[in-house]
């Protein structure tokens, strides 16, 4: 996911919320990397957040995933790049079929 904020601007965080819901093949990403560009083409990546969302949990969840940075980074464009688990593990009823990743947020602060 791409967003353009329309003019340069100082960030400070960014989140992304993520739905997890395992009995229907949804899963959280393992790690959400955040990337920033000027003009929409080169992108450098300003930080990664891991899940600590337990996969085997029952249950329907919403994972939020953050970067906070330690001083503002100035730019227009903020790039999301979310990692899938890939197809279902194999302790899942449906191993090995495809899963499904669902964002729900993605906030640039």
């Amino acid at each position: 996911v791409t967003i353009d904020l329309g003019s340069e601007t100082d960030i400070t965080s960014c989140s992304s919320n993520f739905y997890q819901y395992n009995n229907a093949w949804i899963f959280a990403p393992t790690q959400v990397e955040y990337f920033t560009s000027n003009y929409g083409k080169a992108f450098k990546s300003i930080g990664v957040a891991l899940s600590t969302m337990e996969m085997k949990t029952k249950g329907k969840f919403i994972e939020s995933m953050t970067i906070e940075l330690s001083k503002p980074v100035r730019s227009r464009y903020v790039k999301m790049i979310a990692k899938s688990i890939g197809p279902c593990p194999d302790w899942h009823d449906a191993a090995g079929s495809p899963s499904w990743l669902f964002v729900d947020e993605f906030y640039v602060n």
